[in-house]
């Protein structure tokens, strides 16, 4: 383990039955040992779940809204009742947002600007690779599914990060005329960021999974190094 000790982790108590939800990497659902429902992805995804843990820690750490994340054991039980390729062993955790359903819109009112404006720095910061959000019975967004995200996607690597574009702003955000006042709590905690709570955040998954000790350091250098062009983006916005 990086980071995490392994007390730290969740352990799956039931495997629900039903079909997973469709998004791209076709997550696992099930009940946890904290008696609440969680989406699991595993290593049979080569570096996904390393990214959904790296962004939505970084998500974090910003204040951007991203449903909770942790680091979940899979029992060989459990295992058994599920396609060969998933295996027992720890995995991804997403926690289920109630009552909350898929979008690929955004619809600002009063209740949710900031959280638009945090996925909007979210997803210029970390390099967005799929816009869905959740959108929950408050009108509430979050960012969630960041499989895909990082340049390169699922098969992001050193060479990737290092030659990245520089960060850039999707147009819909643009268009959901949230008020720059909703950007400053977000980009304060982005501008106070310390290099330490970076490593940290890339730190936090299992040695096991497919993410060398280059890789960590290549990752905590790309965010740390997109901190200062991101606040530039959005501070030199009218």
């Amino acid at each position: 383990m990086v980071g995490a000790a392994a007390q730290d982790y969740l352990e799956v108590v039931t495997v629900f039955p039903e079909e997973p939800p469709d998004t791209s990497c076709r997550p696992i659902r099930v009940r946890c040992s904290d008696d609440a429902t969680w989406y699991l992805k595993g290593s049979h995804l080569g570096r996904v779940p390393v990214t959904e843990q790296v962004v939505a820690r970084m998500a974090l750490l910003i204040g951007a809204p991203v449903p909770q994340v942790a680091i979940v054991r899979l029992g060989a039980a459990e295992a058994e009742t599920l396609p060969e390729e998933v295996r027992p062993g720890l995995y991804h955790g997403s926690r289920e947002i109630p009552n909350a359903d898929v979008v690929y819109w955004l619809r600002s009112n009063k209740t949710n600007q900031s959280d638009i404006a945090g996925i909007d720095v979210l997803f210029s910061w970390a390099h967005s690779g799929d816009e869905q959000y959740l959108l929950d019975a408050d009108d509430r967004y979050f960012s969630f599914d960041h499989g895909a995200f990082l340049p390169g996607g699922p098969c992001w690597d050193k060479d990737s990060l290092q030659t990245a574009e520089a960060p850039g702003r999707l147009d819909m955000f643009g268009r959901a005329g949230v008020g720059v006042e909703y950007y400053r709590p977000i980009l304060e905690r982005l501008e106070a960021l310390t290099v330490e709570e970076v490593a940290a955040a890339v730190g936090m998954h299992p040695a096991e999974w497919e993410c060398t000790v280059d890789d960590r350091v290549a990752l905590a250098e790309y965010f740390w190094s997109r901190r200062g062009p991101t606040l530039g983006l959005f501070r030199g916005q009218p």
